[in-house]
């Protein structure tokens, strides 16, 4: 009876200790929800052999005036496990009309932040490589 009771007692104190650690590291002033991605711009650039914040990996912190908007983020995309794969793009036609859904890789995506609080991507590929990705039925996830 005793040794429940402390099992117990260890497993509570164990979870508050683990939820306190989580509290003291995880600030959502530094967060952004999917929510507030999704509609954002996707643009085009050209990266150079130079280009080191490509090349880490890291998001910019501006929205560059030489990219060319190439799309609209429809969705964030999740593997099974959780870890983020890519985005749905919405690609082509005018006011909904003969746009498409693609993929793009997270490989050739970098987080952009602009003016305020509008969040964008851009993507290393050319247009022609966008056109080119095959055209995803959203409704697949539905």
């Amino acid at each position: 009876m005793k040794l429940t009771t402390s099992l117990i007692a260890g497993g509570i104190l164990s979870v508050g200790a683990t939820g306190a650690f989580a509290e003291a590291h995880m600030d959502p002033s530094s967060m952004i929800p999917a929510d507030n991605i999704s509609d954002g711009a996707v643009y085009r650039m050209d990266v150079e052999a130079g280009d080191t914040v490509w090349a880490g990996g890291t998001a910019y912190s501006t929205i560059d005036t030489s990219w060319t908007e190439v799309g609209e983020i429809d969705d964030i995309l999740l593997d099974r496990n959780g870890k983020m794969v890519g985005i749905l793009i919405e690609v082509g036609g005018f006011l909904g009309i003969n746009d498409r859904d693609v993929v793009i890789p997270l490989e050739n995506v970098r987080f952009a932040t602009g003016e305020g609080d509008t969040y964008s991507y851009v993507t290393n590929l050319t247009e022609e490589e966008i056109k080119a990705l095959p055209e995803i039925d959203d409704d697949i996830w539905d």
